[in-house]
């Protein structure tokens, strides 16, 4: 299904996705900082290829899925990315003892019921091995989910009676128009350090005009794989709008949040774009719609663990009629 920008939200309504919170109870003391999750990737994909094992094609679907055969679609689409992006501002950082609650919350988008009950596992799986290497084995609890009126619904609990076939659906579009339509000035701000690439290359302090088609990408790549809804990125011709905007202040910086050691020993740092940028000028859909949804996304290497996670801030916006 291809879409126009002009009627972005009425066809993001087919888009589904479910907001989950995950609530589990340490067995073992852990400092969890940003990192913590940054460097979860691993740990969880191997907890869900134990745990699904022989369940190839959801395993795909939640970590691996596939753009078709389509060589438009090949040519138009960055490669897949797992179906769901952990909530960093959901996460109170600091130190937990065995016995303590600790939650974080994900969104899920595409097939909910079958791949929610595939993450479950991955993250009950996860749970005996630890967060990290060394430490942060925990239990996995219950899970809720909030449905459009943000109310929690239990939608599993470790002792049975899963309920993951109710959980409530709730769509882009909906969530779009809740958002500013237009605004003329906006600040966007990374929580969690984004690593952009360009040639193999990180950007170290990127323009709004060099962010917007990591953005774009993004989004449409996600809309296409998990929503079935077909975004032409080069229809939408919208970097000319940007560029009329006036950047009122710039205070993004580089983070390395982790060291690299090779074999010999030597170390490598790897880190992201952190801080805000404010732009002024008239903020319009689509542009402003692609931004928000972007930040349900989160954006850059590691997205789905919270990289990249970043939020909107639109002064003098208002709702379009």
């Amino acid at each position: 299904m291809l879409i126009r920008s002009n009627y972005l939200i009425p066809l993001l309504s087919q888009a589904e996705f479910a907001h989950l919170r995950f609530e589990c109870r340490m067995g073992e003391a852990i400092d969890i900082d940003v990192a913590t999750f940054l460097r979860v990737r691993r740990r969880l994909r191997t907890a869900a290829q134990e745990v699904l094992n022989g369940r190839t094609e959801l395993f795909k679907r939640l970590f691996e899925p596939q753009l078709s055969a389509d060589p438009v679609a090949l040519k138009r689409y960055q490669k897949g990315a797992p179906a769901f992006a952990i909530i960093p501002s959901s996460i109170s950082y600091g130190k937990y003892n065995a016995g303590e609650l600790f939650s974080f919350e994900v969104r899920l988008f595409g097939n909910i019921a079958l791949q929610a009950a595939g993450l479950v596992e991955a993250f009950v799986a996860l749970g005996e091995d630890g967060l990290r290497l060394d430490a942060g084995k925990y239990t996995l609890e219950q899970v809720w989910a909030s449905d459009a009126a943000e109310n929690a619904i239990k939608v599993w609990h470790r002792s049975g009676g899963a309920a993951l076939h109710n959980i409530p659906r709730l769509d882009l579009g909906w969530w779009l128009e809740g958002q500013p339509q237009t605004c003329f000035e906006l600040e966007l701000k990374f929580n969690t350090p984004a690593r952009l690439l360009t040639r193999t290359r990180p950007m170290f302090n990127p323009s709004m005009e060099q962010l917007f088609p990591f953005v774009l990408r993004r989004v449409t790549a996600m809309l296409y794989i998990h929503c079935g809804i077909e975004v032409d990125p080069a229809q939408l011709e919208l970097v000319p709008e940007i560029k009329g905007w006036r950047c009122a202040q710039n205070k993004l910086y580089w983070y390395d949040w982790r060291q690299l050691r090779s074999d010999a020993g030597q170390s490598t740092p790897l880190g992201g774009v952190c801080g805000s940028l404010r732009m002024q000028g008239e903020v319009a859909h689509p542009v402003l719609s692609l931004l928000q949804l972007g930040s349900l996304f989160n954006l850059g290497k590691n997205a789905a663990y919270g990289a990249g996670n970043y939020s909107l801030v639109c002064f003098d916006a208002y709702e379009q009629a």
